[in-house]
């Protein structure tokens, strides 16, 4: 139960959100460090945002995270550490956080609530104190586009503001060849939304499913790439069986 109270993640309809990387944080309370890492992998971007907060207050404050995310990206881990405990986000169904979050025993307990709207994920983390760096990491899934064997995701703009860290992004992509980050390759900084890339091997076919709960249901994405071809193009033919067996 403690696990619970500790740590929630919690989905809540469209917010407003501010365009800076700390929204509602008090004087003292400073984003320190922002890493943004990518994996390319079945025609999906797997992004994750590891921020870091820091406090020059001595009593506890809290303050909410901004993580810019594409159109129909889906939140699917929010992770909190502080003073070297680290806890994982759960669905929170009875108000885990606020009664954390004004619990006295809980002062030194990482605590992170998401919320998840159109165009960003808003995170409260607390306690914000002082000699005590903060980390939050949020998770989300969005999808990747695949042409001419070449896989493509742009990372939204950071939006950041005079004061916030730079934000660096590096990217993987197994299976793939020539992975970039705005054209080049390593760990990169960036200020406006970025595209990572990365192609298929020539001759290469890429066959991928995925099964996810849909409303009362069970559905399915099945994904075909190829790489190119040289020489006369190919047909290729998917066959589902889609019986109950």
């Amino acid at each position: 139960m403690r696990y619970v109270l500790a740590l929630a993640l919690w989905l809540l309809p469209p917010t407003a959100a501010s365009a800076q990387h700390l929204v509602r944080a008090p004087e003292g309370v400073r984003e320190t460090a922002r890493d943004v890492s990518v994996e390319l992998r079945d025609g999906l971007a797997v992004v994750t945002t590891r921020a870091v907060i820091e406090s020059d207050i001595a009593s506890p404050r809290e303050a909410t995270v901004r993580v810019p995310i594409p159109r129909g990206a889906g939140l699917t881990a929010l992770r909190a550490c502080l003073r070297g405990r680290c806890l994982r986000g759960r669905p929170d169904l009875v108000g885990a956080y606020e009664a954390g979050r004004t619990g006295r025993r809980l002062t030194l307990t990482p605590l992170a609530v998401a919320a998840s709207a159109r165009d960003a994920i808003t995170v409260q983390v607390s306690p914000l104190v002082a000699g005590a760096p903060f980390t939050v990491e949020v998770t989300y899934v969005a999808l990747a586009v695949t042409r001419g064997g070449v896989v493509r995701f742009t990372l939204p703009a950071p939006r950041s503001r005079p004061g916030d860290p730079p934000v660096r992004v590096e990217a993987t992509a197994p299976g793939l060849r020539g992975i970039t980050v705005r054209g080049a390759t390593g760990r990169v900084e960036v200020a406006r939304e970025a595209v990572i890339a990365a192609r298929l091997p020539e001759g290469a076919l890429e066959t991928s499913a995925l099964s996810f709960r849909c409303g009362e249901d069970r559905c399915l994405r099945y994904r075909v790439a190829a790489g190119p071809v040289a020489g006369t193009p190919r047909d290729v033919f998917v066959l589902h069986d889609a019986s109950p067996s």
